[in-house]
């Protein structure tokens, strides 16, 4: 078992973690309050990962017209 948690990255294992602003160990929440800051926590989550997704999908078609330049250069010449 304890081999099987070892071959685990430290990304993969807190793939599903969601960042919360105030930690509750150092502020009492109520269940409301922290149904709100994991829902604000979810929302910057998804924020960031709509961002990290756009500029990939940029760089891809970037990437992907500076290839098509390049084959109608070489087919020109």
């Amino acid at each position: 078992m304890q081999k099987a948690i070892n071959s685990i990255s430290k990304k993969e294992y807190f793939k599903d973690v969601i960042f919360l602003s105030t930690r509750t160990i150092e502020r009492g929440l109520t269940h409301q309050d922290l149904l709100d800051e994991l829902s604000k926590g979810l929302s910057a989550q998804k924020t960031r990962n709509q961002k990290i997704l756009e500029d990939k999908l940029f760089d891809y078609n970037l990437d992907s017209l500076m290839r098509e330049l390049e084959l109608d250069a070489l087919q020109k010449h």
